[in-house]
């Protein structure tokens, strides 16, 4: 691809820095993105972090995606207002995702009552139920369960071992990694003290368009109406969503997080690893939780939290502060008793 046409999509300009000695632009072809200490003069790369600014320097990269011009360095640079969604942007120009199968297998299993669009993908040993749809461009990988009733929209990716049960909904363009369950029965039991009462899980799971979902994740059916999760939220692997839970769009959940039943989440939510999110809880649109955040009442102001319970990261940043001088002043404590006791001592 040749470099002008890419920074005319990205719409970014180019900085031809005094020192460069590089092709003329219009003759530079560009046919990867690569890491500033492996790219070539055919490969485009970014520069996002002060601490890389050595390789900036070095890299033999045909052109860097910047986010404003080093006259220092005499490299090739584009232009751009995010290096980093320029590079996202990039990669998505390179890397298009293939199948290396096309058209529907005889030895998958699917139910005469259910609706397969012809230029939908079925691999070998899916298994499709009764009443189940799968809309067109939609590629469904081996071992695949899909349950009676349940919806697959146009363009969407089941990757191997990815069971969905039944009445489900999974909307367009959406990616879903192996061994993902969809749709089990949410943890809903009532105890007597003699027994542990099961509540039946009649509801169903909606999943927006444009949502992509990591490997092992689990989102439960609702005990009634619907679990949601919202279009364009990314979850990572081992994400548990639990039944009635409402994740709003945009929403970006790292590993190993769990969400507990019927908590309702706005949009543009955050969350880093080892999340716990308490059941019922509601979270307001814009907030973001740090590493092992255990939410246990509502958050209603956007911003960053921390902690266990969460509080607002600037506050919990002060406590954990705080608890740092703890031995210093248990040290100084100790020794002011002793002033104290030698004082006594010598009246």
């Amino acid at each position: 691809m040749k470099l002008k046409d890419l920074v005319d999509q990205l719409e970014g300009s180019f900085y031809i820095p005094p020192g460069y000695k590089g092709k003329d632009v219009e003759n530079i072809k560009i046919e990867q993105v690569s890491p500033l200490d492996k790219a070539g003069p055919n490969d485009i790369s970014f520069y996002i972090n002060p601490k890389m600014k050595d390789l900036f320097q070095e890299t033999k990269a045909g052109a860097v995606l910047v986010s404003k011009a080093n006259e220092d360095v005499h490299c090739l640079q584009i232009v751009h207002p995010n290096p980093k969604v320029g590079m996202a942007k990039t990669s998505n120009i390179f890397y298009k995702r293939t199948h290396s199968y096309k058209g529907i297998s005889e030895i998958a299993f699917i139910d005469q009552k259910a609706k397969i669009h012809p230029s939908a993908t079925i691999y070998a040993y899916a298994y499709i139920s009764e009443g189940a749809e799968v809309d067109e461009g939609a590629v469904i990988y081996p071992n695949v369960y899909i349950g009676e009733n349940t919806k697959i929209g146009a363009n969407t990716v089941l990757f191997p071992n990815v069971v969905v049960m039944d009445n489900c909904i999974i909307g367009k363009d959406c990616l879903i990694h192996p061994g993902t369950v969809i749709g089990a029965d949410g943890f809903g039991f009532t105890p007597t003290g003699k027994e542990n009462i099961k509540v039946p899980q009649k509801g169903h799971v909606v999943i927006e368009d444009d949502v992509e979902m990591g490997a092992l994740c689990t989102v439960d059916r609702a005990a009634f109406d619907k679990t949601l999760i919202g279009r364009e939220s990314k979850l990572d692997s081992q994400v548990h969503v639990a039944h009635n839970v409402e994740i709003g769009e945009l929403s970006l959940l790292a590993g190993q997080t769990g969400i507990a039943g019927s908590a309702k989440i706005g949009k543009n939510f955050m969350c880093s690893g080892q999340i716990a999110v308490g059941p019922g809880i509601e979270i307001g649109d814009h907030v973001a939780l740090g590493p092992r955040t255990g939410v246990i009442k509502p958050i209603t102001e956007k911003g960053e939290y921390m902690g266990l319970p969460a509080v607002k990261k600037i506050d919990w940043i002060k406590e954990v502060r705080g608890l740092q001088k703890i031995p210093e002043l248990m040290k100084r404590l100790r020794e002011l008793e002793k002033q104290v006791q030698e004082l006594d001592s010598s009246r």
